[in-house]
């Protein structure tokens, strides 16, 4: 075979990586100067293989550092040490294609080839794992409590955080699970479609959250000084209602928020208004409205379905958005902000900025920051993982809803958010 050569091998460091962690990935022993191939792929949840590749030049002395060298042509187009991972799509023809999204705890396999004028030359494997070998993992059903716990090695006290899902609903454990493997006692919480909780997300109680607020403060290997809070999306909005009502949460990571509360979610024959939440009984007023019939009907009229222009339409309505506007000033400690500029679900950069121009002007007394990512868009989550997806069938209505952003842009957003998130945990229980 021309360009053959069974010296060939890959060197990958690590080559067990939690999903967060850069991977190395470099050839040696090939031919100077020679056209190589890589190819990437693995297997989702669902079972369908998605993969990615590119081509480069071997240097002069046989050796081809992914990091380090731009592909002559692939999958994507930038030195990037992971950037076949980020770069993998599903196949064509499979329809609706989720995001990679993990659900269970299993690691993912990634099988890597070098090939030579079609030939392969070398095979090698990542294992992405989700958690530490060392993390414990414990199921929770406590006083009305739905969720998982991850306690990092060592018996503790260690900060504690609480993370909350969008709305999707369920319990979303990856991310808790990441989390204890950074140091955190984290607990992953479900608060709707989940066992026994409301199917909808609709006249959620906050008490439910401040149960288990205080229900890690009393733990004696979470530290009792308070809990940090991370959501998204609707859960965004959460933390940030939660925050701006529980004292003892010292800490918010809100990931594409709302400065207001919208109305509940999931049930098409709720009466309205239709409460998403509701404190000692009463629901918290929302945000009335969601465009005009002919906006709704173009928005609808799109595949994918792109709602942020919805949203705008409604936050036109001032005198809504005052009342349904959340106290994020009253929120006991640091917040970060996180968003996509160019999120299609709704405008979560520029509903993000209002709450910074409302902390700003009560003098809020806490750091807190906005980070906005140029071409992220409404999905933003550890790295690294395929960011190729930009639209998904929802889990809830079945509807296909656009998320925006580009591929290249998401995998920046996920690695600096994710770096800078874990940073501004360690500063909070610092």
């Amino acid at each position: 075979m021309g360009g053959q050569t069974p010296e060939a091998r890959f060197v990958i460091e690590p080559e067990t990586p939690l999903v967060d962690q850069e991977v190395s990935i470099r050839v040696v022993g090939l031919p100077a100067s020679a056209d190589v191939t890589l190819k990437a792929a693995m297997r989702s949840e669902a079972g369908a293989i998605w993969s990615s590749e590119a081509v480069f030049a071997s240097e002069a002395d046989g050796t081809l550092d992914v990091g380090a060298q731009i592909p002559q042509r692939g999958s994507y187009a930038t030195a990037d040490p992971m950037g076949l991972i980020w770069s993998m799509r599903p196949p064509p023809s499979d329809e609706g294609t989720p995001l990679f999204f993990k659900t269970n705890l299993e690691p993912t396999r990634i099988t890597i080839e070098a090939l030579i004028e079609g030939s392969v030359v070398a095979t090698s494997e990542i294992v992405q794992r989700v958690v530490d070998d060392e993390v414990v993992r414990q199921p929770i059903r406590d006083r009305g409590i739905r969720g998982t716990l991850f306690l990092p090695p060592g018996s503790g006290p260690h900060p504690g955080v609480i993370v909350i899902g969008g709305s999707g609903g369920g319990l979303q454990e990856s991310r808790a699970a990441l989390l204890a493997s950074r140091g955190f006692a984290a607990l992953a919480l479900a608060y709707f479609a989940f066992e026994d909780l409301p199917k909808h997300l609709i006249d959620i109680p906050l008490e439910y959250f401040g149960t288990a607020i205080d229900w890690m403060l009393e733990r004696p290997d979470v530290e009792d000084r308070g809990v940090a809070m991370i959501g998204g999306s609707r859960g965004g909005e959460g933390v940030l209602l939660l925050g701006a009502t529980f004292p003892t949460i010292c800490a918010v990571v809100a990931n594409v928020p709302s400065h207001v509360v919208w109305q509940g979610f999931g049930d098409p024959d709720a009466s309205e208004p239709c409460f998403a939440w509701t404190l000692n009984g009463e629901g918290i007023a929302p945000m009335t409205g969601f465009g005009s019939e002919e906006e709704i009907a173009a928005a609808y009229a799109q595949d994918p379905i792109p709602l942020t222009p919805l949203f705008e339409s409604s936050l036109r309505n001032e005198e809504a958005s005052e009342r349904a506007a959340i106290s994020v000033e009253r929120i006991n400690g640091p917040i970060l902000l996180i968003s996509g500029k160019e999120d299609a679900m709704w405008p979560s950069s520029m509903m993000a900025d209002r709450v910074v121009a409302r902390l700003k002007a009560k003098g809020f007394p806490h750091p807190f920051e906005h980070l906005a990512y140029e071409s992220a868009g409404h999905v933003i989550l550890p790295p690294y993982r395929p960011t190729t997806v930009s639209a998904s069938k929802h889990p809830v209505d079945g509807n296909n809803y656009a998320f925006g952003g580009t591929p290249e842009g998401g995998a920046f957003a996920n690695r600096d958010s994710w770096v800078r998130t874990i940073e501004f945990l360690r500063e909070a229980f610092a």
